[in-house]
C-alpha cells in the first residue's frame, strides 16, 4: 500500500540554534527516513542537550507523523523486548529510542543493557523500519566498545553536538562557590 506524501520540513528549529554541521545532519537523518522507509535501518544520534533533542524529534514528528519514540525506563536491562513489547501492530514511520544511558554505566566493563543488545543484533529486523538510538557521547563509545557485532549493523551515524562557539560561551559561564573552577 502506497504511502501518504510527506509534508514539507517545518522548520521548527531557530537557524541560529543550529551549527552548519547539525542542519547538515538533520538534512541526511530526514533523506534516511525518506528511503529507509518500509525497510530496517539502524542509526546513531549523538546528541548531548536534551532541548535541542526533543527540538529535533519534534521537528522531524511534524514531517513524520507516525514516528514512535521510545523512553526507556531506568537500568532497562533489554532493549529490544522492552521496544517489541510496545511496538504497535502497524508500522511506524521510525522508532526513536530514547534514555539508554541510564543502562550503560559510565565505568566498569559490567554492560547487561549492552550485552542483550549484542545478542538480539538480527531482531531488530522484525521492525520494517528505521531504528534510531539518541545517545550521549560516552553511550555511544561504550556501546561501539561493548556491542560490536550491534555496531556494525548501524547504517548511519548522525551528530548534533555543540559547535566550538558554544564551548567558547560556556567556559564564559561562572561557577559561583568554586574559585578554582570560576578562574
Amino acid at each position: 500500500m502506497p504511502r501518504a506524501p510527506r509534508k514539507k520540513p517545518t522548520h521548527t528549529l531557530p537557524a541560529e540554534r543550529l551549527s552548519e554541521q547539525q542542519a547538515g545532519d538533520l538534512a541526511a537523518l530526514r533523506r534516511m527516513l525518506q528511503a529507509s522507509s518500509g525497510t530496517f535501518s539502524l542509526s546513531f544520534a549523538l546528541c548531548h542537550d536534551p532541548a535541542l533533542q526533543q527540538s529535533l524529534i519534534q521537528e522531524l514528528r511534524a514531517e513524520f507523523p507516525k514516528i514512535l519514540v521510545v523512553p526507556l525506563p531506568e537500568t532497562v536491562r533489554d532493549v529490544f523486548h522492552h521496544v517489541h513489547a510496545i511496538v504497535p501492530p502497524e508500522v511506524p514511520d521510525a522508532i526513536f529510542i530514547l534514555g539508554m544511558e541510564s543502562s550503560i554505566p559510565f565505568e566498569g566493563d559490567l554492560q547487561p543493557a549492552i550485552a542483550a543488545l549484542n545478542s538480539s543484533r538480527e531482531q531488530w529486523e522484525r521492525f520494517h523500519c528505521p531504528i534510531v538510538f539518541w545517545l550521549a557521547d560516552y553511550a555511544l563509545a561504550r556501546l561501539a566498545r561493548h556491542a560490536p557485532d550491534f555496531w556494525r549493523y548501524r547504517s548511519h551515524q548522525f551528530e548534533f553536538i555543540p559547535d566550538d562557539a558554544s564551548l567558547e560561551k560556556a567556559k564564559l559561564e561562572s561557577f559561583p562557590g568554586y574559585a578554582m573552577i570560576d578562574s
